[in-house]
């Protein structure tokens, strides 16, 4: 059933991290090396990504794969750094915090991109 499933999630999961970042599917397919068409087909869930443009695609925007495929709603299961600031997410329902993630990613992106 199309619309539905991991591919589902992951074209949904994949849209958010790029849109978070702020990048459009061109600047995203050259900083990963493959082409516009297949971020754009990855998204609309007509393509599936090879277990290594999978990882390629995880690596690039600091998540696990099974993040990327909507098995899980942690970005991370371990993180590197430590967060230097403290928020009170008891009321936020999973998905913010999610949004609170992905907020934190474009804020960096667009640090790195001035």
């Amino acid at each position: 059933m199309k619309g539905s499933g991991p591919m589902a999630d992951f074209a949904n999961v994949l849209r958010l991290l790029r849109n978070g970042r702020g990048l459009s599917q061109q600047e995203l397919a050259l900083s990963l090396g493959i082409s516009k068409s297949a971020v754009n087909m990855y998204e609309r869930g007509e393509r599936q990504p090879n277990f290594e443009t999978l990882e390629l695609i995880a690596d690039f925007f600091k998540v696990d794969t099974d993040y990327l495929l909507g098995r899980t709603n942690a970005a991370r299961t371990a993180y590197p750094g430590t967060v230097a600031a403290h928020f009170d997410t008891e009321d936020l329902t999973d998905d913010e915090k999610k949004d609170v993630e992905n907020y934190i990613e474009f804020i960096k992106a667009k640090r790195n991109r001035t």
